[in-house]
């Protein structure tokens, strides 16, 4: 039985959460911790826009920011993550290509996403 549950654990870890597995927003993984996010794209630019973001939405203690026509790569710390704090990060981008979200928390990467590569790609990552 515990293997059967591990399982799945282990494939989270893989493909959402190399940190570990269980992470929601506000629990311990992140509480107290400096949150950095960023943002990168790749891929072949194929309008005078490249490697800009469209806009760039973040949560910060304070509330949700948003950025717009933002140079990439792209990154933001937002200070020390308090009890109850979700972190998150989305990003769409001008053109054509693909969009990485990351979210770290000191230093450690806990999230990292990849959009599907095509026009005006969207990513977010959440914590």
């Amino acid at each position: 039985m515990l293997l059967t549950r591990a399982v799945p654990c282990v494939l989270l870890a893989v493909a959402l959460v190399p940190a570990g597995c269980g992470h929601r927003g506000g629990d311990n993984a992140i509480t107290g911790k400096i949150i950095r996010y960023q943002v990168e794209y790749f891929g072949s630019p194929q309008t005078g826009l490249a490697n800009r973001a469209m806009a760039i939405g973040y949560s910060t203690g304070e509330g949700l920011k948003e950025q717009h026509n933002v140079a990439l790569p792209w990154t933001v710390a937002v200070g020390t993550a308090p009890a109850g704090f979700s972190a998150s990060v989305t990003a769409q981008f001008y053109g054509y290509g693909t969009v990485v979200c990351r979210i770290l928390a000191d230093g450690k990467l806990i999230v990292s996403v990849r959009s599907r590569e095509g026009a005006y790609p969207t990513v977010e990552c959440k914590v």
